[in-house]
């Protein structure tokens, strides 16, 4: 089952990717309204999973909120909840607070990829609390002038105390998120 999942992911990823040329080669559109330092956004986005007995399951709502310094510069606190229902185990919950900064590579396309980092809280009954640094990546595609839907992908590590943050980057761990925003 475990190779069927990694088959579809990757074949998943190279359709997408097919897609990547044309997205990044469109310029300005102007039905699309650019960024500026006084422009706000909001995004919602989730991911779940379940075995087929529905017995081992997995649940995820993110939000967001930021604010752009500059056309490209972005701010934005993230706020994620999750609950788990693990098969052999009782059942939690799990969130993160953290506060991101994001870079964009253009302010008035259609498709806007971004880099950034971010760091925060991760705790919950489900999880030690813990800090959390990260590095993250995605891209926002505009549907309407304002509308868009994102995908986000980030690779988080975890650490007790600030000494741990050198030490700790090889147990880090894969986090996706696909989702709407509005920009205002």
């Amino acid at each position: 089952m475990k190779k069927k999942i990694k088959l579809f992911l990757i074949l998943a990823g190279l359709g997408g990717a097919a897609f990547l040329p044309r997205a990044f080669a469109q310029t300005t559109i102007t039905d699309t309204t650019p960024q500026t330092d006084t422009t706000h956004e909001f995004t919602i986005g989730g991911s779940g999973s379940s075995n087929t007995d529905m017995d081992d399951s997995f649940g995820s709502l993110d939000f967001a909120y930021g604010q752009f310094t500059s056309p490209r510069s972005e701010w934005l606190l993230r706020q994620s909840f999750s609950y788990t229902n693990p098969r052999n185990a009782d059942n939690g919950w799990i969130a993160s607070t953290r506060l991101a900064y994001d870079w964009h590579f253009t302010d008035d396309a259609r498709t806007r990829p971004f880099l950034g980092v971010n760091g925060g809280r991760l705790y919950g009954n489900a999880v030690n609390d813990s800090w959390t640094a990260g590095l993250e990546g995605g891209a926002k595609f505009f549907m309407k002038s304002q509308t868009f839907v994102y995908a986000l992908v980030s690779y988080d590590w975890l650490f007790d105390r600030g000494s741990q943050i050198d030490d700790r980057f090889h147990d880090g761990r894969l986090n996706w998120s696909l989702g709407v925003g509005y920009q205002f």
